[in-house]
C-alpha cells in the first residue's frame, strides 16, 4: 500500500522527499484525532507497572507523534526520565548519558540489579 501510495505521490510531485511523503501519507491515512489521541498518550506516558522495557517499546512507539517533544537526543532522554518509576528516575537523573538508547540501556540493567 506505501509503495503504491508513494508511486502516485512521487508522480504527482517530482522531487518529493521522503520526509514529504511521511507526512502526506500519515495526513491521508491516519485521522487527525487519532494522531491528537496518541499525542496525548505519548505526553501522558509513565513506567508504571511496566518493566523498563516494555516502558521503550511503548515511548518508542509513541514518540513518532509528537516529533517535536523528542526533537533532540537530549529532549528525548529527559522526557523519557521524566516517565520512569521514581526509585530508578533518582538513580539515572545525576548521570550524562550521550544517547537514548544508552540512558534506556542503563535503566534496564538498573532494574536488574534491584
Amino acid at each position: 500500500m506505501a509503495l503504491a501510495w508513494w508511486d502516485t505521490f512521487s508522480e504527482a510531485i517530482r522531487d518529493a522527499t521522503w520526509a514529504e511523503f511521511e507526512a502526506a501519507f500519515r495526513e491521508h491515512h491516519v485521522p487527525q484525532g487519532i494522531v491528537q489521541l496518541k499525542e496525548d498518550e505519548f505526553r501522558e506516558l509513565t513506567q508504571g507497572g511496566r518493566t523498563v522495557s516494555e516502558y521503550v517499546h511503548k515511548f518508542t512507539e509513541l514518540a513518532r507523534y509528537a516529533p517535536e517533544d523528542v526533537s533532540t537526543e537530549s529532549r528525548k532522554m529527559a522526557r523519557f526520565l521524566r516517565g520512569l518509576r521514581p526509585e530508578l528516575k533518582t538513580i539515572l537523573a545525576s548521570q550524562d548519558f550521550h544517547s537514548f538508547s544508552h540512558l534506556s540501556n542503563k535503566a534496564i540493567q538498573v532494574e536488574r540489579a534491584k
